[in-house]
């Protein structure tokens, strides 16, 4: 999960670089004021299996538990 995802930052060619060097992974965007034309654009760009963008509010300091929902 990427808390304050902006515009997406780097992560259009980081997950690349990650995959290309055999660590796959899957990215969720979220915001507390979530770009809806930027993040869902960035999404579809890496992969949608491995990428989504949440189009709901999420404030970094209060993630919901649907996130999270084992927490230590």
């Amino acid at each position: 999960m990427d808390l304050c995802s902006g515009g997406s930052g780097p992560w259009t060619y980081l997950h690349a670089d990650l995959a290309a060097a055999g660590t796959p992974v899957s990215v969720v965007f979220t915001d507390r004021f979530p770009d809806h034309a930027a993040l869902p654009e960035a999404a579809s760009a890496i992969d949608p299996d491995r990428a989504r963008y949440e189009p709901d509010p999420v404030h970094a300091p209060a993630v919901p538990a649907a996130f999270f929902p084992t927490r230590t």
